[in-house]
């Protein structure tokens, strides 16, 4: 389960590291969300793999749209 704090540390990392994502050749990002996990499992001493914070992420821009565009 994820708190407010860590929800705000990876939408506050993933928009930090906007264009570095944007430049990424492909569609290979693994690296990318293991270096964000490391920072929140750092901070927060979890257990947070890459593929949970690309996918909470996703969810959470999903369920933004949604909310917007009904």
């Amino acid at each position: 389960m994820w708190t407010d704090k860590q929800l705000d540390l990876l939408i506050k990392e993933r928009e930090n590291k906007n264009a570095e994502y944007h430049n990424i050749p492909g569609s290979d990002r693994v690296e990318f969300w293991k270096a964000i996990a490391e920072t929140i499992n750092k901070q927060f001493k979890t257990g947070f793999s890459g593929e949970q914070c690309k996918n909470r992420f996703r969810t959470l821009v999903r369920d933004y749209n949604v909310s917007i565009f009904p």
